[in-house]
């Protein structure tokens, strides 16, 4: 049975970082803010532009965050985590937390209304966060987090981080966002992949699956166990050798 402790806790992590999002997206509107990102722009942008090669490789290499294509992968993933646990609600999770996240989106442009580069573009602009960014960090952290075993689990985070920067520095080359909105979706988009493992681990044993997303603990009840069951044939061989 899921507790509803659990259930309260993911809510409020939810709305907090919901109500975070919008409010960060409005401080990134104040003006001494605002004058730090358009230099800083305009000193990576023609620089990066520069990189015989970088710009046209960007224009390509930007699609990974292209929203029909992630729309494909999404789908892609929904159905291997139904295959991963053998169970329908892993697969309608992810569903969740991918629509949420442009959901998300959506809400920001309206409530924020973000501004867009004007120089050095290369393609469309986009306002704050970026969009591209935070759905590639989002679906690679979902991958990872389903062929990587537990012991490698804490992989998933740096994974899904190198995804993203390879996204964020296409999407800066292009000048398509203000780099502070290409930092912003960086905790975006790792906050709706922790989101989505926490739901994986609260509901996961209701599901009878095993998420393995979390080692065991020292005091979880089979760990103690195995510690008892060891201390006892440790007892036993100890007996049998002294007589």
């Amino acid at each position: 049975m899921v507790k509803m402790s659990d259930i309260r806790r993911l809510v409020v992590l939810s709305l907090a970082g919901i109500v975070g999002v919008l409010v960060f997206g409005k401080v990134t509107l104040l003006g001494p803010v605002k004058t730090v990102d358009e230099a800083v722009l305009d000193a990576v942008v023609p620089w990066l532009q520069s990189i015989p090669g970088l710009a046209s490789f960007s224009e390509v290499g930007t699609d990974l965050g292209a929203i029909p294509i992630n729309f494909f992968m999404l789908l892609f993933l929904a159905a291997g985590a139904v295959v991963r646990y053998r169970h329908l609600v892993p697969g309608f999770l992810v569903l969740g937390v991918g629509f949420g996240a442009h959901a998300l989106q959506n809400v920001t442009n309206r409530v924020v209304e973000g501004t867009v580069p004007t120089r050095d573009v290369i393609g469309a602009a986009g306002p704050y966060f970026s969009g591209g960014v935070m759905r590639v960090i989002l679906l690679a952290g979902l991958a990872l987090t389903f062929v990587l075993p537990l012991r490698q689990q804490r992989l998933v985070w740096a994974g899904a981080a190198l995804f993203g920067l390879f996204e964020a520095v296409t999407r800066l080359a292009l000048g398509r966002h203000w780099p502070i909105d290409l930092v912003s979706s960086f905790p975006i988009g790792l906050g709706l992949l922790y989101l989505f493992r926490q739901t994986l681990t609260v509901v996961g044993p209701v599901l009878g699956i095993d998420p393995g997303l979390t080692p065991s603990t020292p005091t979880s009840p089979h760990v103690l166990a195995d510690q008892a069951t060891d201390t006892s044939n440790l007892a036993d061989r100890t007996t049998a050798s002294d007589t």
